[in-house]
């Protein structure tokens, strides 16, 4: 409890704050407060009839000021005299007096941009307001955010530090504007894909047409009476800020920044324009203000960069989606399931992931008809059930631990090679090769003087004669660089005619060290140069790359950019799904989760393998071990000399131990001989 001594402390600490804020509030309001009485009495000494006083934005700070402004000018300025683009009509000649577009109803309210430079974005979408209002005689409150997180309009950085009023007016003529419950506005760069109206091109406002219009009276009045509201430029100085009402004129203050709005009106007998603004309606005259003629050739350049839009479409597309299939199911190994998706021209359809371990690789946002990717990480345990939102349409995906009975390839040196399925062996060579890898329910041999030979479960098939492989590699394809790189999935496709140093793979992508050209991806279809550096070892896993440089560490490449992810070299690595386990030797063992480290173990192992979440590591002495991402067991105190995984399965050869076989939960014996290598398949 607070003593009356500690009660009058805290008493005396309130007040002083609170006097503090006064005291700058004042101090702020006294100096808004002079600079406006200097703004007037030069108002008075130049003749002019406008009035300055406290607005909503002369009350912010000068830098938060400029961020109710944001037109990015063009580096040359529009030709003098009309320019169309795509517009037949002619100018119509203004009545003489005064016209404003506001006594028709044709213009919306006045909006607040905010702390955002997206004046720009206002004034193309009042624009287009207006457009529509003129034809249907209906107001239609459009989303100015779509132009700024959408249009690309922007000049650098995101919209909100300022746009183009070409590049923006090209959008608006070519993808339209959704009704503003599609996108809010948010003040803010923000994100297309964070649209409330997923197919929102689809029911979009359009202008059919746009024109440049010749900075002078009569241009400007003629193609405001032809066309309607135009959007027009000027330099906004210091004053500008503390406009109340009257016909402004520059009179003093530095240069702030290029502004856009809407031109609505003019009045001769004034000498003016009038014009919204999208400061707010508690800004100016009701958000409006009036400025003079003169201003085109003052410093305020007044309309130097002006555009007429002409006309509006608005196609409500009818749109169907079809899926080709409404349900998947995948093993344990995953992979990548494609669903397409039948849609007309001009309908826009997005895939959204509604579940953690289904990821959209392709095909997010597609107009008309497509296809989508799911990609499924390795998964060893119960089945799970998961879906995805595509073209509003549900698709199921199952995962479980495959129920196809493996195969297990075991090389026995002088006695070949031998299979196992269903607990018989038969024998696939009676040579040893010099490479295996698996595919599907495949198993591949390459015998240098004799090939490369396939068993699918039934037969033993010659693919090649060319058996001199150095690197052979399984995913959802074969793919060896025999003679240059190539993929086998029932028959060969030549990929490069180059030899890499180095390939990896995962799902259908593949990684090549092509030195000395660097290091490329292949993504099924096309190359992509990804570094021209070569890492000195690489793994792949779900759609990520983890390539080690040396000196300059460990790095991770997720298909469009890269990331640091360690500056320390690794000794070895493996990775599995969204994870990577490495040996950091002498720094122990340590697994990384796509977003942070975990050292997992002091002790650097002999070998290892992943797969689903688990981890296998030999350790000399200590045997084999195995860390389920919450902590370690012990499988068996003998260290096999190499391993294999197929579901929830461990197959390993233990030298004269035979050959073994871990379930989960106990081992088996499956043979006597003596094994090599081994591989399965279902990975």
């Amino acid at each position: 409890m607070f003593t009356g001594k500690a009660n009058r402390v805290l008493s005396l600490l309130f007040l002083l704050s609170a006097f503090s804020f006064v005291l700058y509030w004042s101090q702020n309001a006294s100096a808004n407060q002079v600079e406006i009485d200097q703004i007037n009495r030069l108002i008075q000494e130049q003749g002019a009839q406008w009035e300055a006083g406290e607005t909503s934005v002369s009350r912010l700070s000068p830098e938060v000021r400029k961020m109710r402004l944001g037109l990015a000018k063009q580096a040359t300025a529009p030709a003098q005299g009309a320019q169309s683009f795509g517009a037949s009509s002619s100018l119509l000649s203004a009545p003489s007096g005064s016209f404003d577009w506001r006594n028709y109803g044709y213009v919306t309210p006045p909006k607040e941009q905010g702390n955002c430079g997206a004046c720009w974005a206002f004034a193309a979408a009042g624009a287009l307001e207006s457009q529509v209002a003129m034809s249907t005689g209906s107001l239609v409150d459009l989303s100015e955010q779509v132009l700024v997180s959408c249009s690309g309009a922007n000049a650098t950085g995101g919209g909100c530090n300022g746009g183009y009023l070409d590049r923006v007016s090209n959008y608006v003529k070519s993808t339209g504007i959704p009704v503003e419950e599609c996108f809010p506005y948010t003040q803010s760069n923000n994100n297309c894909a964070n649209a409330a109206c997923p197919y929102w091109q689809s029911d979009a406002y359009k202008i059919t047409g746009w024109h440049y219009v010749a900075p002078t009276v009569t241009y400007l009045k003629n193609a405001l009476y032809t066309y309607g509201p135009l959007i027009v430029s000027m330099d906004v100085y210091g004053d500008f800020y503390s406009y109340t009402k009257g016909l402004y004129k520059y009179t003093s203050g530095t240069y702030q920044g290029g502004h856009a709005i809407l031109l609505v009106g003019y009045d001769d007998s004034q000498q003016c324009f009038i014009v919204k603004n999208s400061w707010g309606a508690d800004w100016g005259e009701n958000g409006y203000f009036r400025i003079a003629y003169s201003e085109i050739s003052s410093v305020v350049s007044f309309a130097q960069e002006t555009i007429a839009y002409e006309g509006y479409t608005h196609s409500q597309t009818q749109c169907s989606y079809s899926l080709s299939g409404t349900s998947g199911a995948l093993g344990s190994a995953g992979g990548i399931i494609t669903v397409n998706v039948s849609a007309n021209n001009g309908c826009w359809w997005t895939a959204v992931s509604n579940t953690p371990w289904i990821t959209v690789s392709s095909g997010a946002s597609v107009n008309g008809a497509g296809s989508v990717q799911l990609s499924v990480p390795r998964y060893t345990g119960p089945t799970r059930t998961g879906t995805a939102t595509i073209a509003g349409t549900t698709f199921t995906l199952t995962q479980g631990v495959t129920s196809v009975v493996p195969y297990v390839a075991v090389d026995l040196g002088s006695r070949g090679v031998w299979m196992l399925q269903g607990g018989a062996w038969q024998q696939m060579s009676q040579s040893s090769p010099t490479q295996m890898a698996t595919f599907g329910q495949r198993v591949v041999a390459s015998f240098s003087g004799d090939g490369i030979y396939q068993y699918d479960g039934s037969t033993v098939t010659k693919i090649s004669s060319n058996g001199s492989v150095e690197n052979m590699i399984g995913a959802d394809n074969i793919y060896t660089d025999s003679g240059g790189l190539w993929q086998w999935n029932g028959s060969w496709v030549s990929l490069s005619s180059s030899d890499p140093k180095n390939i990896a793979a995962s799902g259908s992508i593949v990684y090549a060290d092509f030195t000395p050209w660097g290091l490329w991806q292949w993504n099924g279809t096309t190359w992509m140069q990804i570094d021209t550096k070569a890492p000195i070892s690489m793994v792949a896993a779900d759609t990520n790359l983890y390539a080690d440089y040396g000196g300059w560490g460990l790095f991770k490449w997720n298909g469009s950019a890269w990331s640091q992810i360690s500056p320390t070299t690794p000794k070895n690595m493996v990775a599995a799904g969204s994870l990577l386990y490495v040996d950091f030797s002498p720094w122990g063992l340590w697994q990384y989760d796509g977003a942070s480290w975990q050292q997992i173990d002091h002790n650097s192992p002999a070998s290892m393998i992943a797969a689903g979440s688990n981890l296998y590591a030999t350790y000399t002495g200590w045997g084999l071990w195995m860390w389920n991402g919450a902590g370690w067991s012990q499988l068996t105190s003998s260290n096999p000399t190499d391993m294999a995984v197929s579901g929830l399965n461990l197959y390993g050869t233990f030298g004269s131990l035979g050959i073994w076989q871990y379930n989960g939960t106990s081992w088996g014996q499956i043979s006597t001989s003596v094994g090599g290598r081994i591989v399965a398949t279902g990975n």
